[in-house]
Formats: C-alpha cells, structure tokens, sequence
C-alpha cells in the first residue's frame, strides 16, 4: 500500500516541536501555499515512486518545504520536520510504514514572495 500524504500530516501532529510552529492543524497543503497564507507552512509533493511486486513494497520520495518568513524560522521548522518524520516507523489507517529517511536539505529565498524556504527530501517505504 502507497504512503498517503495524510499520512504526513499524522505524523506531523505527533511532534510538540511541529505544531508549536505550523499549529496543531498543521499548516500542511499539497504543492502550493494558498494565497496570502500564515507562516510558518509545509507544503508537500511526491517526487518519485516505485513498487516492488515480489516484497509488496511501495517506496517513495517526497519533498517537504518549510516556509516563513525568516530563515531562522524556517530552519527551525526543517529541523522539527526533519527531526519528526526520520527514521518514522508505524501504521497508519492500515498502511505499515515500514521506514522514512532523511535524504537531502537545501536552503532558498524565494525573492518575489519574500519567504524562506528549506527543501527536505524523504524516502517512505510501505508494506
């Protein structure tokens, strides 16, 4: 079974250090930021999948950004999602994660917005 991106919003909630930036309805949207939002924010994509038949596993990339409107701020929220989701295991509305990994982090400024963002890269894999 895939990872379902309510998922990330799951195991987001489960982090004190998490909700205390983005709220305990987390401030989680698929691929955009609504207009004119509150930040902090993440927003999520998946960027690659890939499914093993023979293991009934489902592994898959994803992107979290971490948006705000100061780098401290946003680097404090990618090290509570980082900090969060790495090495997660559990199960979800009946999907087994059998692991996240951290992967990559970049560091940006997006000059028309004015926000601070720090890309994460994670890999689910799925039972």
């Amino acid at each position: 079974m895939a990872f379902s991106p309510a998922n990330l919003q799951t195991i987001l909630k489960t982090s004190s250090a998490v909700t205390a930036l983005i709220g305990a309805t987390p401030r989680c949207y698929p691929l955009v930021l609504p207009d004119s939002p509150t930040l902090p924010a993440v927003t999520y994509n998946q960027v690659g999948k890939t499914v093993s038949r023979v293991a009934r596993m489902d592994t898959e990339r994803w992107q979290l950004d971490c948006w705000a409107l100061s780098f401290a701020q946003s680097y404090a929220l990618a090290n509570a999602v980082e900090d969060c989701l790495k090495t997660y295991t559990g199960k979800i509305n009946g999907i087994r994660i059998e692991d996240v990994r951290f992967i990559n982090r970049i560091s940006t400024y997006e000059a028309v917005t004015k926000y601070y963002r720090h890309m994460l890269e994670f890999r689910t894999v799925t039972i």
